[in-house]
């Protein structure tokens, strides 16, 4: 399926994250969980550890998080 998902990394001061991604693998309080393009919506919560992603240009980024939500 051809498409990006926008994904936005924000902490209460400022955006940290503001891009396209191929695919979001982030450290859920269950286990960790990846997100693709045409998904189904869901609310989860995450634990400290490295939010990984696959920009557009197939480049994996990596960003340290400590907590908080994601919304997918």
């Amino acid at each position: 399926m051809a498409g990006n998902i926008k994904l936005e990394v924000v902490t209460p001061e400022k955006s940290v994250v503001s891009e396209e991604a191929k695919i979001v693998v982030a450290p859920g309080s269950l286990g960790e969980f990846g997100v693709l393009i045409g998904h189904t919506p869901f609310l989860s919560t995450l634990k400290v550890g490295s939010l990984r992603y696959m920009d557009a240009n197939n480049v994996e980024r990596y960003v340290f998080i400590s907590g908080g939500f994601a919304e997918a």
